[in-house]
């Protein structure tokens, strides 16, 4: 009788879980309060793509260099980079218009 009441209770205790995990994982977030900065984010995947058709070392460094300078003039900061393809790309982000 063991043996049959524990797996029933184990998929009852499962099915309840999976009924109220919406409920559990549901978040609504109010408003920002005022004064709280908001950022718009942009990862340069495109250019870095476009200027590194060599996969040399030097060709990266200069890529960078001038997707740096570009986007940095245009008010954006470098906050990172990410790897997507083996290729790192470089992320920034500035204070929302």
């Amino acid at each position: 009788m063991k043996k049959f009441i524990v797996p029933v209770v184990c998929a009852l205790v499962g099915c309840a879980a999976g009924v109220a995990m919406p409920a559990i994982t549901a978040q609504t977030y109010g408003a920002s309060p005022p004064g709280v900065q908001r950022w718009e984010n942009y990862c340069a995947f495109e250019e870095v793509r476009e200027r590194s058709g060599d996969l040399h070392r030097e060709a990266n460094r200069v890529s960078w260099n001038q997707v740096l300078r570009v986007l940095g003039s245009q008010g954006w900061e470098f906050v990172g980079a990410v790897d997507a393809a083996g290729a790192h790309t470089p992320c920034f982000r500035r204070p929302a218009q």
